[in-house]
């Protein structure tokens, strides 16, 4: 049987197909869905075009559907039903996880004093 989160589910409101879904499905799906997202970044990212946002914004947001199908369910059966081995993978994606990339944080060259602030944040009294 092929991996349940590596295409769109074909039932009514795109829901997952839980029957067809094995704690072995999951660790696989994460690694094509980073793979794809970094994929697709990366395209937005060099594209020769000028940016607009169809391009860049738009098409960020179309990014990562494998990842995207794979966090939602993974993340709420963490939450609700874990098992041994979703734990186990919870804590294995745990170090690497970050932020899904965008074009400017990997291709922009910073100006002298547009670095973000790494001093606490302060109240007056």
């Amino acid at each position: 049987m092929t991996n349940p989160f590596l295409t769109p589910s074909t039932l009514p409101y795109s829901l997952p197909p839980f029957a067809d879904i094995t704690d072995d499905d999951y660790g696989p799906a994460f690694e094509a869905g980073f793979a794809e997202q970094l994929a697709e970044v990366e395209r937005i990212a060099t594209d020769p075009a000028e940016p607009t946002f169809e391009n860049t914004v738009a098409a960020l947001e179309r990014s990562g559907a494998t990842l995207t199908r794979v966090e939602h369910v993974f993340f709420n059966k963490t939450s609700s039903d874990s098992t041994e081995a979703t734990d186990a993978l919870e804590l294995d994606l745990a170090p690497g996880w970050r932020p899904t990339p965008t074009p400017s944080a990997s291709t922009r060259a910073c100006s002298p004093g547009c670095a973000p602030s790494t001093s606490a944040v302060t109240t007056s009294t």
